[in-house]
């Protein structure tokens, strides 16, 4: 039995050592490995700013400048607070950017390599195929110097320094494969000659020019496929030169400077008396607007009145009719005096209200004084007929007989006034009155009240 046991004690031990064929060898654990999150990596950077390969370097950049602020990237947290150019290609469609920020609160500063983008036209396609627009913002009716070029027929100072200011210029590979804008430095390649106004059958125009670029000349002419050209309305251009005085109009009555425009020409209207004349050609009122619309026909002062445009503006900011109210007056006068006298005089006390409105306004008004009062003067008006400008008919015009400018805005066409009260006191009839309608326009006026003394022939 000992024996037994010793030999099984001896096999076990031989099966635990065993030889070359039977050696356990252990597996080693591979640790894991450690993720880097605070370390930017060129990727990080280009999936950060996710740029449109379709875009121009110079459009890339813009972008770029300001695609700012916090983003999760590859699962790193990426602040990029500032973008600087380090170099660009816009042939080749290259750039490189140095990229400030923070990752994991921790700085970098990472220069990284941009490819692939839109590639600049040639200089051939950038001289042929460029095509003008007015820069967005700007109003080539009051920045472009339209009158120098026209009226003054001198172009020497639309050079490339002075249009950069106000237009684009953009150009396309003959494939259509770029829309490019020209930058500053195409524009320091880029020569301006041959300034003109060319008309159209439209009455409105354009502005067209030569340009050369890096020495390469484009196309000239003014037919479809001449040199750039840029839309522009001379008739709306010269519309600018003549304006509202609104600082006069608002102290003025519409229908009297209507009526007399070429009496206020320089009063009510602003324009440069040195350079333009502005000739009348036909007006239209509308009393609901307050308002008159004026034909312009537009000449150079040179000594031959040559024609610049023709033009329709609109003539307001005029005082309200109903303003009447403030400064007109109707008092009494003898031939009043004796026209109430014959009626009233010899009748009892009280209120003759309904038999003064049962009166002709028209038979009594013109005996009376009706006048305005302005700058503490008052000013008389005298109402006579005169033929109708909407037929072959008589109306009713009050006016001023003098003819000092401050005064001549008042026109008063068919002037109504309402009688609320006529009060018979001993040899006086007491009137309260107020103005309703004038120029075909109603309005509540003021309460007036004046006496008349009933006299007798």
């Amino acid at each position: 039995m000992r024996i037994i046991i010793v030999v099984a004690s001896i096999m076990m031990l031989f099966a635990a050592c065993g030889g070359d064929d039977n050696t356990i060898t252990p597996t080693p654990i591979t640790p894991p490995t450690e993720v880097k999150t605070n370390e930017v990596t060129a990727d990080d950077l280009v999936k950060f700013f996710n740029l449109d390969k379709q875009l121009l370097v110079y459009q890339a950049l813009e972008k770029a400048k300001t695609t700012l602020g916090k983003k999760t990237i590859n699962g790193k947290e990426l602040n990029v607070t500032a973008v600087s150019v380090v170099k660009s290609d816009n042939v080749k469609g290259t750039f490189t950017l140095k990229v400030m920020g923070t990752c994991a609160n921790k700085a970098f500063v990472k220069d990284v390599d941009f490819n692939g983008f839109a590639v600049r036209p040639s200089d051939y396609d950038m001289a042929k195929r460029a095509v003008a627009s007015w820069k967005v913002g700007v109003n080539p009716l009051t920045e472009f110097d339209f009158d120098e070029l026209y009226r003054l027929k001198d172009n020497s100072k639309f050079t490339a320094q002075y249009l950069q200011k106000l237009i684009d210029l953009k150009a396309s590979a003959i494939n259509g494969s770029a829309n490019y804008t020209f930058t500053a430095n195409d524009w320091a390649k880029t020569t301006i000659s041959d300034v003109r106004y060319v008309p159209d059958n439209n009455g409105t125009g354009s502005i067209a020019f030569n340009i050369s670029y890096n020495g390469i000349e484009g196309k000239k002419g003014d037919g479809r496929n001449g040199s750039p050209r840029l839309s522009f309305s001379k008739r709306d251009y010269y519309t600018t030169k003549v304006t509202v005085k609104t600082n006069q109009t608002k102290s003025m009555y519409m229908r009297g400077v209507y009526e007399y425009i070429e009496f206020y020409r320089s009063y009510v209207l602003n324009f440069d008396a040195s350079k333009f004349v502005p000739y009348f050609e036909s007006k239209h009122y509308n009393n609901s607007e307050n308002a008159f619309d004026l034909t312009v026909r537009l000449v150079a002062r040179d000594g031959q009145e040559t024609p610049l445009a023709t033009f329709t503006m609109k003539v307001g900011g005029f005082r309200p009719i109903s303003d009447l109210s403030d400064e007109l007056t109707i008092s009494t006068y003898d031939r009043l005096n004796l026209f109430f006298g014959k009626r009233f005089r010899g009748k009892a006390d009280g209120d003759y209200t309904a038999k003064v409105k049962a009166l002709s306004q028209k038979l009594w008004l013109h005996l009376a004084d009706l006048y305005i009062t302005r700058d503490n003067f008052q000013h008389l008006l005298y109402g006579r007929d005169e033929r109708s400008d909407k037929g072959n008919y008589n109306v009713e015009v009050w006016r001023p007989n003098n003819g000092s400018i401050y005064n001549q805005d008042v026109y008063l066409v068919d002037l109504k006034i309402e009688v609320l009260s006529a009060k018979k006191v001993g040899n006086f009839l007491e009137l309260t009155y107020k103005f309703v309608a004038a120029n075909e326009v109603s309005f509540n006026g003021k309460q007036h009240t004046f006496k008349v003394h009933l006299m007798e022939e």
